[in-house]
């Protein structure tokens, strides 16, 4: 973005719909409802968009998500699992049309003994949910990651992107400005009272009145509204950056049933993130993105100089996650409240999720329908 945006100085009095959230989802709304003549508000709490998990994201945009499609057709049945890999393959077209790439095609790498005995089945899998799928051996791994010996043979996903989470989410935040959307920053919601005719808003001390509001932040929800706090709860990530690496990557990816996962930045510096499992309770309900667990970061850090050779560190960092109980995003009104509708609980999949969420959202409020949103994805299921 070139220009600052605003604070909480200049916030409006009303505004036809308040998005809460300047990550990729919020953005993904403003986007969607400006471009459809939509009067839109959005407020971060954060001095910068895409600033929390958007941002410190690894930038991997995975169709059917990174769970392995035969468990995902286990949990849902066929029909409903394909409109979830649907879901995600129109997330990742509009990302195409909307962002520069870094690369496209991505690995899901069989990294654990369970991954290679199911590889086969993963690959029938994919296929049946309506997506690429091709079977690739450890040397075919290898070369795409530019590395001797492969942590694996694995399913190499076409329709999968790369992207820079920073500059993907600033490229979508121009855009929403050039529609109209009005995006403010360091605009916290400290309180919302739903109660009237039309949701008023307390921001940063502001009120604003608006027709509708899009709950569209991340963690950060659990403590505005109840219905959040019962249905998503927190999940904290770790990711680390390394020096530029002296060659090039073909693709990015995830192993481990995706709990670890890599992708190379423009600058050569891999960032690499997961290992969750180091901790016994998983990194759940962890709410604090300044903390960097050691256990986590010596798992990741091992697996990239396992991977990649002795490469030195940059960076680190963590981001807070809300994840849903049954791994499905939170999408539409919520339940006896049509005024309030949500776009959030991503379980840590917002880039496969979140362009296509905010873009059903916008067509729900336009045309005062549901938008085409799967039913598996409403948040009435959680009653």
């Amino acid at each position: 973005m070139t220009a600052p945006l605003p604070g909480p100085e200049a916030l409006p009095t009303r505004a036809d719909v308040l998005v809460i959230g300047g990550g990729l989802a919020g953005i993904c709304c403003a986007l969607a409802l400006a471009e459809a003549g939509v009067d839109t508000l959005l407020v971060e709490a954060r001095d910068a968009l895409a600033a929390g998990a958007t941002g410190r994201a690894a930038g991997l945009v995975q169709v059917g998500t990174d769970e392995p499609p035969q468990q995902l057709t286990a949990a849902l049945g066929l029909a409903r699992a394909r409109a979830v890999a649907e879901f995600t393959l129109r997330s990742a077209d509009f990302l195409r049309q909307r962002v520069q790439p870094l690369r496209e095609g991505g690995l899901r790498v069989a990294m654990l003994p369970q991954e290679r005995a199911e590889l086969d089945a993963s690959v029938e899998a994919a296929r049946a949910l309506g997506l690429e799928a091709e079977r690739w051996s450890e040397p075919q791994v290898a070369a795409a990651l530019g590395v001797e010996q492969a942590p694996g043979p694995a399913r190499f996903c076409p329709q999968d992107l790369q992207v820079d989470p920073v500059e993907a989410a600033a490229a979508l935040a121009d855009q929403a400005l050039a529609a109209g959307a009005r995006l403010h920053v360091a605009s916290p919601l400290e309180a919302l009272d739903a109660g009237g005719e039309a949701p008023v808003a307390t921001v940063a001390g502001r009120p604003i009145r608006a027709e509708l509001v899009v709950f569209a932040a991340g963690a950060g929800l659990l403590s505005l509204d109840r219905f959040f706090a019962e249905t998503l709860y927190p999940v904290r990530g770790q990711c680390v950056a390394t020096e530029p690496l002296s060659q090039k990557l073909s693709h990015g990816g995830s192993g481990q049933m995706g709990y670890l996962y890599w992708n190379q930045r423009a600058d050569g510096a891999l960032v690499a993130g997961g290992a969750r499992w180091a901790t016994p309770h998983m990194e759940t309900f962890e709410t604090d993105d300044a903390v960097i667990q050691p256990a986590v970061d010596q798992k990741i850090v091992a697996f990239v100089r396992q991977t990649f050779g002795e490469v030195g560190i940059a960076r680190r960092w963590s981001r807070v996650m809300a994840y849903s109980c049954d791994n499905l995003p939170l999408v539409g009104p919520l339940p006896g409240r049509v005024r309030l509708v949500a776009c959030c609980g991503f379980n840590g999949q917002q880039w496969s999720y979140a362009p296509e969420a905010a873009r059903c959202v916008a067509r729900g409020i336009t045309e005062g329908t549901l938008g085409g949103i799967p039913p598996q994805m409403l948040p009435g299921r959680m009653i």
